[in-house]
């Protein structure tokens, strides 16, 4: 079997989560492949699905919703009667699962894909709070679990889809929509601070083609996603948004904790207060952790 997996991702955590999911398909005697959706929203090319069996669509929680790219990338696809496909999220946190994803099936239902199976990876935050490195090493070993068990139930055609009860749809739909209205104007106000140094990272990475490189600093145009890409992937960190406390106080390289075996990689387990006990409960409950 060969699997296509199209992923959206700002800072990498979804695309850690599409990596994880292909290493987990192969081991298991699958052919599969990560691809960037931004590949295709760019250059307004049309992805040919006929090589893949089955596809996967990934992408982060946007305010409990999917970002306008990955929407754009799903309305491009073509027809595809039957074909099963698999979403999976990526969140920094697990509430309501991430929010409603109604208006994804919907979107690739009316393309004639079969949509059967749905995966939520709990992942460090990108926005306003920045976990402990053991914290973040944690999430990374639970969502290889996460990979793991999904990559099974995926392989042998498991229906897994998560509930979306009216209150959860309005919930998302009222969110989503302050976040579109406002995500964009957000976009054109980044502020970049005298620590740039024009490396070009920003421009030449954002995955909208939202930054042009101006003649004394980045510009910034009105196709953001507020992905924190150019934010969390500038070497300066000369990057903030307009509603300067959205960014974290400190970038984090996930890889690179991930890789220092100082850092301990069960930390959820002994947590028994505070913001993460919650964090600790809900892995207990699904035999992550």
């Amino acid at each position: 079997m060969k699997i296509g997996i199209y992923v959206f991702s700002g800072t990498g955590n979804t695309r850690i989560a599409a990596e994880l999911l292909t290493e987990s398909f192969r081991n298991s005697g699958a052919d599969a492949e990560v691809i960037s959706i931004e590949d295709f929203t760019k250059s307004k090319a049309i992805p040919d699905l006929s090589k893949y069996d089955m596809i996967g669509i990934g992408y982060a929680v946007h305010a409990f919703d999917a970002p306008w790219p990955a929407y754009d990338f799903m309305r491009s696809l073509p027809e595809s009667p039957g074909k099963q496909l698999f979403l999976f999220k990526s969140a920094g946190d697990f509430f309501w699962n991430g929010g409603s994803s109604s208006k994804v099936r919907r979107t690739l239902v009316k393309k004639g894909f079969d949509v059967f199976h749905e995966t939520l990876f709990v992942m460090p935050a990108n926005v306003l709070m920045r976990y402990p490195d053991a914290i973040i090493k944690n999430l990374y070993t639970i969502a290889k679990k996460t990979a793991e068990k999904s990559a099974g139930e995926i392989l042998s055609g498991r229906r897994a889809l998560a509930k979306n009860g009216m209150i959860k749809r309005i919930f998302t739909r009222l969110f989503s929509s302050a976040e579109s209205f406002g995500v964009k104007r957000m976009g054109r106000r980044m502020r970049v601070s005298a620590e740039c140094n024009r490396c070009g990272l920003c421009w030449r990475e954002c995955p909208t083609g939202n930054i042009t490189e101006g003649e004394t600093r980045p510009v910034f145009g009105k196709r953001c996603s507020l992905c924190m890409r150019c934010i969390h992937h500038c070497p300066k960190y000369a990057i903030t948004p307009w509603l300067k406390f959205f960014r974290l106080k400190e970038p984090y390289n996930m890889k690179k904790i991930v890789a220092d075996k100082t850092i301990p990689d069960d930390a959820l387990k002994s947590v028994d207060k505070g913001f993460y006990k919650r964090y600790r409960g809900y892995f207990e409950k699904r035999g992550l952790l």
